[in-house]
């Protein structure tokens, strides 16, 4: 399970965080840890919401992730209670007890049985309202950039809703839906157990097209979803090479693992006086061999020493000395790091840049 710029004046009112500050040079908000604590500080170092609140965080840096409102949200769970928190640590919205997600910042999910998936409650974080609750569905999309629109499955039916609630449109027996915008229309697109279908609406709903059975429908969802999420998903295929696909150039090494990624790139993990380092196709070393292990970590190289770990890139880069206790890296579901260190948890992301509070020192 999971698991982003401000003047330095921090306020605390009526026991929240909040923070005056220039809007306009914020970049990002992150959470992070002090003993156990987790607290919201931004790509400056400023702390904007000190540490205070105990729990998971489902979804690391989902500030940033979102387009209009800087929401996320905190599970609690020894106290069965979810913090749907701004980047102040404000709760606009301290009732809820179970929401694990925040889709969109402006909406907040939760279930009436979570363990069973069933009884969906869509909030509105922006207008302060349960906009819908639907006891027989078992998921939720939400889709937009400048209007926003969910979609549920209920009884063997997809619905469209708008960000009011009301249903704007209906189909049967699919299994899940994504409606795309273009302009001002929406491409509805169903992945069915049948053909991959797609339908024309427009911003009231209504369809103006009919659905076309058309496998390219499936391929231009996919490829619209890896462009918004601006992620090449094959960067970080790799296979492991069998001995008799190593370059020549290792042929005398002690190689304990070739690899080679999508991007016809190898590299071999090699040991040497009982140290492990990592050679290129050519045989030059591009991690000396100093490090107890060297493994794959999707693009990228975790590098582990005297118990702690650090990370490279493919071409030798050391992103991070090995200094943390321990280290996540997740690109399908995240676009930072995760670092632990001492006491603290951190974000990070892949230029070296540690997401910690100002006067925190990491030697």
């Amino acid at each position: 399970m999971i698991i982003r710029f401000l003047i330095f004046a921090i306020i605390l009112v009526l026991g929240s965080c909040t923070s005056n500050t220039n809007q306009s040079d914020i970049l990002s908000y992150h959470f992070f840890r002090d003993d156990g604590k987790i607290g919201i500080v931004d790509s400056k170092g400023t702390i904007t919401c000190e540490p205070k609140f105990d729990g998971e965080i489902y979804f690391p840096s989902e500030f940033n992730n979102i387009q209009r409102s800087k929401f996320s949200s905190i599970f609690d769970n020894k106290r069965n209670k979810s913090h749907v928190i701004d980047i102040y640590g404000n709760e606009p919205f301290p009732d809820l007890k179970k929401v694990r997600q925040v889709s969109y910042g402006d909406f907040a999910i939760y279930f009436d049985d979570y363990q069973a998936n069933k009884g969906l409650h869509v909030v509105s974080l922006r207008d302060k309202k349960e906009v819908g609750h639907y006891k027989n569905s078992r998921g939720v999309n939400f889709h937009g950039t400048t209007k926003y629109f969910y979609a549920i499955v209920e009884n063997r039916k997809w619905k469209l809703f708008n960000e009011e609630g009301e249903q704007i449109y209906e189909n049967g027996f699919i299994l899940e839906v994504f409606v795309i915008e273009e302009g001002n229309k929406f491409k509805a697109v169903a992945l069915s157990s049948g053909p991959k279908i797609y339908a024309y609406l427009n911003a009231e709903g209504n369809q103006i097209s009919p659905f076309t059975e058309l496998e390219k429908a499936y391929a231009d969802l996919l490829q619209q979803r890896e462009k918004e999420a601006n992620r090449d998903y094959n960067q970080y295929e790799y296979e492991i090479l069998s001995f008799d696909g190593y370059a020549n150039s290792v042929e005398d090494l002690d190689v304990v693992k070739g690899i080679k990624y999508s991007s016809g790139e190898e590299i071999y993990f090699v040991k040497k006086d009982n140290k492990m380092g990592v050679v290129d196709s050519k045989g030059k070393t591009i991690l000396k061999f100093e490090y107890d292990k060297v493994e794959t970590a999707y693009d990228l190289i975790k590098l582990h020493k005297g118990g702690k770990i650090g990370l490279a890139d493919l071409k030798g880069n050391r992103i991070y000395a090995p200094i943390f206790k321990a280290l996540r890296y997740e690109p399908y579901s995240a676009r930072y790091l995760e670092l632990v260190y001492k006491n603290y948890w951190f974000e990070a992301d892949l230029k070296g840049r540690i997401f910690a509070p100002e006067g925190v020192v990491i030697e």
